[in-house]
């Protein structure tokens, strides 16, 4: 599968094909990357949208989707398990760039306090308890055995203030901004955590870690050539992006349709789906 660097892939990735199939077995976490980018199908419209996934989704095995959505905070996610129901996901949308309540969403970066550990993006949380009523009633009718929450940039950010609250489930986010303090971030100490982050993506670097902001755990980097590395220190990562911004410049840049920077498209979906892919 080749890196995508257009901008359909960044801006647009309701407008790509759906890559989920049960032609060959899925790991978890590659199906946490395809389901995190099929949940910026405009699934809340209903109609064809709503149908084309519901077919995506069957055709893989899995069930019909659980939506929530809230029109006034512009939040959206859903839920489907597999045939037997031992295994259930949680996907979450993240930003679109066509809606400017997701974009004030992000900006609205000043910590507030969280029902548990820590402080955390106040944007962020008031985006998640649009629709936490909704998110409870699911999950006190679930019987999975387990629990997989996921998401993609604004939807990690979701994805994660989930499996804060939803203990005993497992959290796969992809180009996740940081989302709370230290002690927010000390409260996953111990739980299955899966954060990847794509090369020189810059969203992972917002807001800046700081005393108010830290990351999770869990760090699984992706390299220029699109290889996961569970581990890999800061100086050999800066190295890396910068070998991959300028080839970028060299091998798309200048090209049609495309984004002007690698960190720009390394926050594609697709290119995080491509990576997890790879480990097929």
């Amino acid at each position: 599968m080749q890196y995508d660097p257009s901008e359909t892939a960044l801006l647009h990735p309701e407008q790509q094909p759906a890559l989920l199939s049960k032609d060959k077995k899925w790991t978890s976490h590659a199906t946490c990357a395809e389901l995190s980018r099929l949940a910026y199908w405009r699934f809340e419209q209903g109609g064809e949208a709503l149908a084309a996934l519901e077919n995506i989704l069957g055709n893989a095995q899995l069930g019909k989707p659980q939506l929530f959505k809230n029109a006034e905070s512009s939040t959206q996610a859903f839920a489907v398990s597999s045939a037997d129901d031992n295994t259930s996901y949680l996907a979450f949308r993240g930003t679109q760039a066509d809606d400017m309540t997701d974009l004030i969403t992000d900006i609205r970066f000043f910590p507030a306090d969280w029902n548990g550990r820590g402080k955390v993006h106040s944007g962020f949380l008031a985006s998640f308890q649009s629709i936490e009523k909704e998110l409870d009633a699911w999950f006190r009718q679930c019987t999975a055995n387990t629990v997989w929450i996921c998401g993609h940039s604004l939807g990690a950010a979701l994805a994660t203030l989930a499996a804060a609250k939803f203990h005993g489930t497992r959290l796969v986010n992809f180009g996740s901004p940081c989302v709370g303090n230290p002690e927010f971030a000390a409260s996953f100490t111990g739980r299955e955590v899966a954060r990847y982050v794509n090369c020189a993506d810059f969203v992972t670097r917002l807001p800046p870690e700081s005393s108010f902001y830290q990351h999770l755990q869990g760090l699984r980097y992706i390299d220029r050539n699109g290889v996961i590395l569970p581990a890999m220190d800061n100086a050999a990562m800066e190295v890396d992006q910068d070998l991959a911004a300028a080839a970028y410049m060299l091998d798309y840049a200048t090209q049609a349709g495309s984004v002007p920077f690698r960190s720009m498209a390394d926050h594609a979906p697709v290119n995080y789906v491509r990576a997890l892919l790879g480990e097929l």
